[in-house]
């Protein structure tokens, strides 16, 4: 359940300096998987690609990067500050962006994960089901491979 005093809202361009706090504490260093600000920045010249953060009293401590190209949207990044979880953020960022898409058009959110990533538990729960694999698609800092499982969820 979300507490008072919790907000979601877009962010433009210029705001998206504020989710980096938590960009560094959600992801775990060893596997590489934080956007730094200028990829974060970049992404967002593209056509329908967002940036929702979620404040409580006014802390940034949640963000979901997510696109929509035509019928099809991608959830490309989201994370909660390790203070912030447990209490339903991740979720509610999550309906926004399912929520934002759909409004776009989408039919489908697709999202790429590393396998043993305890995330795909959260993405099992809220709907998504795995489709497909790619094998050695990521690698960590001391050079490890993991395969990426695409998960998808219908939102039409």
């Amino acid at each position: 359940m979300i507490s008072a005093g919790v907000t979601f809202r877009q962010l433009d361009r210029a705001e998206t300096a504020h989710i980096m706090p938590t960009m560094a504490a959600a992801f775990n260093p060893h596997f590489q998987e934080a956007w730094s600000l200028e990829q974060i920045t970049n992404a967002m010249f593209m056509p329908k690609t967002r940036v929702c953060a979620v404040l409580s009293e006014g802390n940034y401590c949640g963000f979901a990067l997510f696109r929509t190209v035509l019928d099809e949207a991608e959830l490309l990044l989201i994370g909660v500050h390790p203070d912030y979880q447990k209490r339903g953020l991740g979720a509610g960022l999550l309906a926004v962006a399912l929520q934002i898409t759909a409004t776009d058009g989408a039919k489908k959110m697709f999202i790429e994960v590393r396998a043993g990533n305890v995330a795909m538990d959260f993405y099992r729960r809220h709907g998504f089901s795995v489709i497909g694999e790619r094998p050695h698609y990521y690698r960590s800092k001391c050079g490890e491979s993991f395969n990426a499982i695409t998960m998808c969820i219908d939102i039409s």
